[in-house]
């Protein structure tokens, strides 16, 4: 029932809420505060709607819907949604609908705390189209092991290109791969450092790994935010 989430909770630790954030296009400034926000939520049954406030020093919001019908939600980014909450089992599921992209949330009662998971974040534009990812380690001259690695992939179509530099050096400074000169096809050039075969542990591939998931429309890492 939907009455054991009608209470007064208080964010007391989050996950991956700033790839989260990243994902949905919101500004570094906005993400920063959003960082360090910790929101109160508070929800009630108010006659036949759920009602959901939320505040804190950032913005305060507040929806109010019946379950399983849709309605007009306006987030505190910003973002205008049709959105849709329903009730599975104990879960309360809420769905946001905007510019062809979704993301869902669910709501839980654990241990009587109320812990928001599974954020996903899917975009429903070109998702049928084809992508090449070619990996090109470089053993010799970086423009040469490029044009080796784009050899044979079809002009017309899309190419994320992964240059592979190997090193043990997590903090080795390269020249960005990006700035050779590529075929139009190549949409993404990134660069990774890797050492016997395994991908080292360097902000360098984290930051690949981020422009690679922007590129793609990859879901976001699932966030775990406990009230």
């Amino acid at each position: 029932m939907v009455d054991a989430f009608c209470a007064t909770w208080k964010l007391v630790e989050s996950e991956n809420f700033d790839d989260y954030m990243k994902a949905l296009g919101v500004g570094f400034a906005t993400r920063q505060v959003g960082n360090v926000t910790k929101p109160t939520v508070i929800i009630s049954l108010e006659g036949d709607k759920v009602v959901v406030r939320t505040q804190s020093t950032f913005k305060n919001t507040e929806i109010s819907f019946k379950l399983g019908e849709e309605f007009d939600e306006t987030t505190a980014d910003d973002r205008n949604c049709k959105s849709t909450v329903s009730l599975e089992g104990d879960k309360l599921v809420h769905l946001q609908k905007w510019d062809g992209k979704e993301t869902t949330f669910v709501r839980e009662i654990k241990d009587d705390k109320m812990v928001m998971v599974r954020f996903c974040l899917n975009s429903k534009i070109n998702t049928h189209v084809e992508i090449h990812i070619p990996t090109c380690p470089v053993k010799s001259r970086i423009k040469t092991d490029i044009d080796e690695a784009l050899e044979g992939l079809p002009d017309n179509k899309a190419v994320i290109l992964v240059v592979m530099h190997h090193t043990f050096d997590p903090d080795l400074v390269i020249v960005e791969s990006r700035l050779q000169e590529l075929p139009r096809n190549v949409r993404l050039t990134v660069d990774s450092l890797f050492h016997q075969g395994r991908l080292l542990r360097c902000n360098r591939n984290d930051i690949a790994w981020n422009q690679i998931q922007k590129s793609l429309n990859i879901p976001v890492p699932e966030v775990n935010t406990k009230c």
